[in-house]
């Protein structure tokens, strides 16, 4: 299934019902340019990729005004051409990226240089570079977060991914080394400073980043609507701490205290 995200929206007017679009399909994704009167609206669409996600892309894939400026300058004077059928060749060439072609049937330079056209041409094709290599990434993660033996960090690794938060699933995914192996055997100390910090409804990996390391799952339980997770938090010198999380929220702790 393909999924629309809006990429971005420019010269400051709310979004309209666009004139007409033109949907560029290669690789991942594609863009999607749509001329809506006042406005330029260019589109990504993403094989296979959740809305949130593409929503979380598209915070990123913005272009300037003085890009929008010159793709919609071509497109309205493609629209104002008295010839129609040149009229069409040359918004046909803008909604596929080739504006310095479009610009050249048009045989009007409108005020915009060439070097103008090339780095909007350039950035186009930059930015749907950056979005093919989103949807993959996005795919891979996916693919490795429902085969994780660990059914926790499986779903939420899947749902940090369908979030767009990428790096985020990523790192959960895959945890950087360890440098000083002596840190395993001899963690940090939890101290009464850190178990206060943690509060109730706060995330696994919020608790994880007050304490510093992840815990030891102690088991878990439940039904569909409702997941209960235990995990143990150990000192060296004995003292632990306990955090029963119902649906990846706290729901008990117990203090650090002497075995």
């Amino acid at each position: 299934m393909i999924y629309l995200g809006l990429w971005v929206l420019a010269l400051g007017v709310s979004a309209v019902q666009p004139d007409s679009t033109y949907q560029q399909t290669e690789g991942w994704c594609s863009h999607n340019i749509a001329h809506t009167g006042a406005n330029v609206v260019i589109y990504m669409n993403c094989q296979g990729v959740d809305p949130k996600a593409l929503e979380a892309l598209n915070k990123d894939m913005k272009f300037t005004r003085e890009q929008l400026r010159v793709i919609q300058e071509l497109l309205q004077q493609a629209k104002a051409t008295p010839d129609p059928q040149i009229g069409q060749q040359a918004e046909a060439l803008v909604r596929e990226g080739k504006l310095q072609e479009a610009n050249t049937i048009l045989g009007k330079e409108l005020g915009l240089t060439k070097g103008q056209l090339q780095r909007t041409i350039k950035q186009l094709e930059k930015k749907t570079r950056e979005a093919n290599d989103f949807a993959r990434r996005y795919d891979e993660l996916l693919q490795q977060a429902s085969a994780t033996p660990d059914t926790q960090v499986g779903q939420r690794a899947e749902t940090l991914v369908r979030q767009g938060k990428l790096k985020e699933a990523n790192k959960l995914l895959n945890p950087p080394a360890i440098s000083n192996p002596s840190a395993i055997s001899n963690p940090p100390a939890i101290s009464m400073a850190q178990y206060h910090a943690i509060q109730l409804g706060m995330s696994y990996q919020e608790v994880v980043k007050i304490l510093g390391r992840p815990g030891e799952e102690q088991g878990s339980g439940g039904n569909p609507l409702v997941r209960v997770t235990n995990y143990l938090w150990r000192n060296a010198d004995g003292p632990l701490m306990m955090i029963s999380f119902v649906n990846d929220q706290v729901h008990t702790k117990t203090a650090p205290r002497s075995r």
